[in-house]
C-alpha cells in the first residue's frame, strides 16, 4: 500500500467512492508537489460531491491545506471554519483542520490561536498519525517565535523533525521537505 493510501484510510477517504472521491485522491497525491493543481481538484471536488459528504469536508481540507502552502492564510481560515464547525467532520480529519487553522492563525499573527488550535492534536498523543503530530509542532515553534519563547521553538522543531525522519508512512522525497520545511521555521527565526 503506498503512503498516500495509508494517509486516505488514516483519515477515512473512501476508496473507489465517485467522482468526488477520485479528485480528492488525486488531490492527495499532488498537495505536497502542487498545491495549486491539489486545489483546483478539491474544488472540483467539492462540486461534484454534493451527494457525498465526507468527500466534500475531504476535499475542503485539501484546499484550506493547499491555499496555507500558497500564502493565502485568508482565504484557508475562512473556508476552514464550517468544516471545523461541522458535527459530522471525522475526528481525524478535525486535528488535521485544527492544524491547518493554527498555520493560519500564525501567518495572520494571533499566535495565542494557533497554539490553542493545536492542543487538541498534541494532546492526543499516539492517536494522531506522527505526520500531523509533527505539523502541529511545527505551528507551536511558529507561534512560539512569535511570542519570543525560543526554548519551546528548539524542542518542538526536534521533535516534528524527529517524527518526519522516523515516519514509515512517508515517501524519502515528502521526508526531506517536511524537514527542509523545519529548518526553514528554524532558519526564519534567526
Amino acid at each position: 500500500m503506498s503512503s498516500t493510501a495509508r494517509e486516505g484510510v488514516r483519515i477515512g477517504m473512501a476508496p473507489n467512492g465517485g467522482e468526488a472521491a477520485s479528485l480528492v485522491e488525486s488531490a492527495m497525491l499532488l498537495r505536497w508537489r502542487a498545491p495549486e493543481l491539489a486545489l483546483l481538484l478539491a474544488d472540483r471536488a467539492v462540486t461534484a460531491g454534493h451527494d457525498d459528504k465526507l468527500a466534500v469536508l475531504q476535499a475542503d481540507h485539501l484546499a484550506v491545506f493547499a491555499l496555507n502552502r500558497l500564502g493565502r492564510h485568508g482565504e484557508a481560515a475562512h473556508r476552514l471554519f464550517p468544516a471545523i464547525r461541522d458535527a459530522d467532520t471525522p475526528p481525524g480529519l478535525r486535528h488535521e483542520l485544527h492544524v491547518e487553522l493554527a498555520h493560519c492563525a500564525v501567518a495572520l499573527g494571533d499566535s495565542a490561536t494557533a497554539l490553542g488550535a493545536v492542543r487538541a492534536v498534541l494532546a492526543a498523543g499516539d492517536d494522531v498519525a506522527p505526520v500531523l503530530r509533527g505539523g502541529a509542532l511545527v505551528a507551536v515553534a511558529e507561534a512560539s517565535a512569535a511570542l519570543g519563547r525560543d526554548d519551546l521553538v528548539t524542542s518542538a522543531l526536534e521533535e516534528a523533525d524527529e517524527l518526519y525522519r522516523e515516519d514509515p508512512s512517508l515517501d524519502h522525497d515528502t521526508a526531506l521537505l517536511l524537514r527542509a520545511a523545519v529548518r526553514a521555521v528554524d532558519a526564519a527565526r534567526l
